[in-house]
């Protein structure tokens, strides 16, 4: 599973070292800017496709907005809404910190009551390493379960056959 790994770099690396261990101790295979290598096109466009290729989007947040694109949103707000737009599952982790005024104002996009995502929240690289595991695992699972329909059918088509 592609797994794009959303956030401010400068400053973050620590954490952003923690979600790729906790992805690649899973299985999957990290996607980070970090490791785009030179392209014929804009960062926002490198961004952008990597998200798109993504299976899914972690977003993490902490103090700092990053940086601010000409239409004044960060990366990490253009790369939220794209997968958003497509679909994607998203998976928010926010730092347990005060946030800068545009970062504080940015949050409720992502873990609002209604129209936001559940998230969990980390004070250092270890609980956010453990919390990502967590979530991915609790993704895969529910992947693989099937529905309560298929149960159903599952069980009345069994008939003294084994279907499971």
């Amino acid at each position: 599973m592609n797994v794009f790994i959303s956030s401010v770099v400068s400053g973050f690396e620590h954490y952003r070292a923690a979600a790729r261990k906790a992805v690649l101790l899973l299985g999957h295979n990290p996607m980070m800017c970090e490791e785009f290598g030179a392209r014929p096109y804009s960062s926002q466009h490198a961004w952008m496709t990597e998200v798109d290729q993504a299976d899914v989007v972690i977003v993490i947040l902490a103090a700092s907005f990053g940086y601010q694109a000409e239409t004044g949103d960060s990366v990490t707000q253009q790369e939220f809404r794209r997968a958003r737009a497509a679909g994607k599952p998203i998976l928010v982790f926010l730092e347990n910190v005060p946030m800068e005024k545009r970062q504080h104002a940015f949050s409720p996009d992502v873990s609002d009551y209604i129209d936001g995502l559940f998230r969990a929240t980390f004070s250092d690289q270890h609980e956010l390493l453990d919390g990502i595991i967590r979530a991915l695992n609790h993704l895969t699972v529910n992947r693989k379960a099937i529905s309560e329909v298929e149960f159903a059918r599952r069980l009345l088509n069994l008939g003294g056959s084994s279907q499971w």
